[in-house]
């Protein structure tokens, strides 16, 4: 029965692993310095995104069109593609006549949330950014919009759902609205993590609750598991994935009520262990005999 709460256990475990990551296998664009459009590509590919700070990072890759492809692998004019709304990368300039290689064509840009550094509701939360870029050539002394589509297909952060609405309608340039909310593996874990822990200080409040009942000392096993676990909670609670710092709204339900438990229940202990005389002789390893 053990053996099969086990492998059932593990199945789970393993199924919900699997699911939380599966959409990290996906298909990629094939590399290429041009593309058969009339229109300046550019893929979106957001790769992270960190809750402490609020700030999620893109990898944006420009690939102009064939018409713009002149000899040795140089552009005919003047380029300069702008991004409106991120905070690192805001402007690049691709300049007529200069060869340029596939590293040329790639950049990385942050973007904060609307909310940035509200992670109160976790794992409940959701957060709102935007990405609005342009690019422009240079028509005399004069940069003209040149045509743009954007792609956020491959938009993925693991642990995360991406929603993206593209609102560029006939603006010229490519903006979308993306909110990122945690997957349901990742809502099923952190709620699980929090219930464990709340249980686990309920089973130990209990366990010297019925210590104090009895007329003998604690031993001093007990007295060192639940001092561990005192300090053992944060770790677990900090174990989940993508979880911000410790004062969420998961952490009133779970790990503080857990740790008053294992507190009221190692103070409990401790008071038994003093009035009834405990000793250190059971915290002793056994002689061995020669």
């Amino acid at each position: 029965m053990v053996k099969n709460f086990r492998f059932l256990v593990f199945v789970v475990s393993l199924f919900i692993f699997s699911y939380a990551n599966a959409s990290n296998f996906q298909e990629a664009h094939k590399l290429s310095l041009s593309s058969a459009e009339s229109k300046m590509i550019v893929d979106v590919n957001l790769t992270k995104y960190e809750p402490r700070s609020g700030t999620a990072t893109a990898q944006l890759t420009i690939i102009p069109p064939q018409n713009l492809i002149g000899p040795n692998f140089s552009l005919n004019q003047d380029m300069m593609f702008l991004d409106f709304t991120g905070v690192s990368l805001s402007k690049v300039k691709i300049k007529a006549n200069e060869p340029f290689s596939v590293n040329d064509l790639f950049y990385y840009a942050d973007y904060i949330v609307e909310d940035s550094g509200n992670e109160f509701y976790f794992p409940f939360d959701s957060h709102v950014f935007q990405i609005n870029y342009g690019v422009f050539e240079k028509v005399g002394e004069n940069y003209e919009v040149y045509p743009v589509v954007g792609d956020c297909s491959l938009c993925h952060i693991g642990g995360y759902n991406i929603d993206v609405q593209d609102v560029s309608k006939d603006s010229g340039k490519a903006i979308f609205n993306i909110t990122l909310s945690k997957n349901v593996p990742s809502k099923v874990l952190a709620v699980g993590i929090s219930f464990v822990l709340l249980f686990m200080g309920s089973l130990v409040l209990i366990m010297s609750i019925r210590t104090a009942a009895d007329n003998k000392a604690p031993e001093m096993s007990a007295l060192g598991f639940a001092g561990g676990l005192l300090f053992a909670f944060p770790s677990i609670r900090n174990a989940i994935p993508n979880v911000p710092p410790i004062g969420v709204l998961m952490d009133y339900f779970g790990m503080f009520p857990g740790e008053l438990f294992v507190a009221s229940a190692l103070c409990i202990l401790a008071v038994c262990w003093l009035r009834r005389g405990g000793s250190f002789k059971d915290a002793k390893a056994p002689d061995v005999k020669k």
